[in-house]
């Protein structure tokens, strides 16, 4: 299945935008066309083709396929510093209280805030460069 991309999103440059949707999953094709390059928000700081298959360290994409790619994500240090040192995810319903899973989660998105803020004032100094790292 492939979704429609939106055209000409008010307020943001012209072109064509798509939700990850599929991507999430994976899929070891080409992540951009030639002379493009596509950004690509993660929760961690690698890409596995398969990602039902995430704990096989050997999975990882075809060079080729992320070369255009500007892969964001926090650092393993930030997911260190969250409640129970990860990304908050679908087990917490069945390892946490409700009240604990609540607490949690809303502290991850209050720091997420400070990651919000980080991002945005490296984009408003154009310090970009300076943080990119190869994958």
């Amino acid at each position: 299945m492939v979704l429609r991309g939106i055209r000409n999103i008010p307020g943001a440059s012209p072109g064509v935008y798509r939700d990850g949707g599929i991507i999430d999953y994976h899929l070891d094709l080409p992540v951009s066309r030639p002379g493009t390059i596509t950004l690509f928000p993660h929760f961690f700081g690698k890409i596995v083709p398969g990602w039902f298959d995430k704990s096989l360290a050997w999975r990882r994409p075809l060079p080729e396929h992320t070369e255009r790619t500007v892969l964001i994500c926090p650092s393993q240090e930030f997911i260190e510093s969250l409640p129970n040192s990860k990304v908050p995810d679908r087990n917490d319903f069945k390892i946490l209280t409700e009240a604990e899973r609540i607490r949690c989660w809303s502290k991850v998105i209050n720091e997420c805030r400070a990651l919000a803020d980080d991002l945005a004032q490296v984009l408003d100094t154009e310090s970009l460069a300076a943080r990119l790292q190869p994958l």
